[in-house]
């Protein structure tokens, strides 16, 4: 069994973004400014369905218990338009670093095809971590409800972990390739732990910074405001950190796999081998 090299394998993620650094804003150009839009949209509705204002959430025509967990639900389904949009971005990613196309898309691959089976890929995952979330939200029972801050934790590692045993299943499918789950989680066997370190290293710088400084965009600009002006900024600034976190995932995955299945990717710094030997490796 062939051990993940997790420094090596984040220095080659971050080669691979670096030297196709020009080609990956343009693919990010339209996915970008459709996430922000329906970002904006879906916390925008949020901001504007419960009110701030203690006295203004008493005075609502609406029952306030209804407001409040109609509001959850929207938080919790606010990041599934993002995830379906970001498609756009991570299939041709994938197909950038693993055959090292150049054009938009290549031949003998069906377009459609490869885009469907991602977004059904996307929307399994999303909703098997959404799902038992929006029913903590909409759960009447407050004993229930005064533990869902614990099982959403317990919900998040476990699918952590099997996103991670499953993290091959992505790339094969933007090759055109059947899911194989049996096969995948068989690849990752012994270096889980391995991979979701790699994914820290790439994820966690971009996104604690991010964090702190939304954190003082909401307390002293977006609170008191609570309009588009307040919203958009915060947005941006999420979307691109996002964006590029989801290009140094996807060039992670390729390298992790290229190393634990011994083929190259064209596309990778380090590739060797062409489009077609890859593919034969990898199916």
């Amino acid at each position: 069994m062939t051990s993940l090299p997790v420094w090596a394998t984040v220095k080659e993620a971050a080669a691979a973004v670096w030297l196709h650094r020009w080609r990956l804003l343009g693919l990010a150009a339209i996915p970008f400014v459709l996430s922000v839009a329906a970002e904006v949209l879906l916390t925008w509705t949020v901001v504007k369905l419960v009110p701030s204002d203690p006295a203004a959430l008493m005075m609502s025509a609406l029952d306030p218990a209804t407001l409040v967990r109609s509001a959850l639900i929207l938080e919790e389904v606010q990041g599934v338009p993002s995830d379906v949009v970001v498609v756009l971005f991570i299939v041709p990613c994938y197909r950038l670093l693993l055959s090292g196309e150049k054009s938009a898309w290549g031949s003998g691959v069906s377009r459609r095809r490869v885009y469907g089976s991602y977004l059904a890929w996307a929307l399994f995952l999303t909703i098997g971590f959404v799902g038992p979330s929006l029913a903590l939200a909409l759960a009447g029972d407050e004993a229930v409800r005064g533990f869902s801050s614990f099982i959403e934790v317990a919900l998040f590692c476990v699918y952590a972990y099997v996103t991670t045993r499953l993290a091959f299943v992505s790339p094969m499918i933007c090759l055109g390739h059947p899911w194989h789950l049996r096969r995948r989680w068989a690849e990752t066997r012994g270096n889980v732990w391995r991979l979701i370190a790699v994914y820290l290293v790439v994820i966690v710088p971009l996104f604690v910074p991010m964090i702190g400084a939304l954190t003082l965009w909401e307390g002293f600009v977006r609170s008191p405001t609570d309009d588009l002006m307040g919203i958009v900024p915060s947005e941006i600034v999420f979307t691109t950190v996002a964006l590029s976190a989801s290009a140094l995932s996807v060039a992670a995955t390729v390298a992790a796999q290229v190393t634990l299945t011994g083929a190259d990717a064209r596309g990778m710094p380090s590739g060797r081998q062409s489009p077609r030997r890859l593919v034969e490796v990898f199916d």
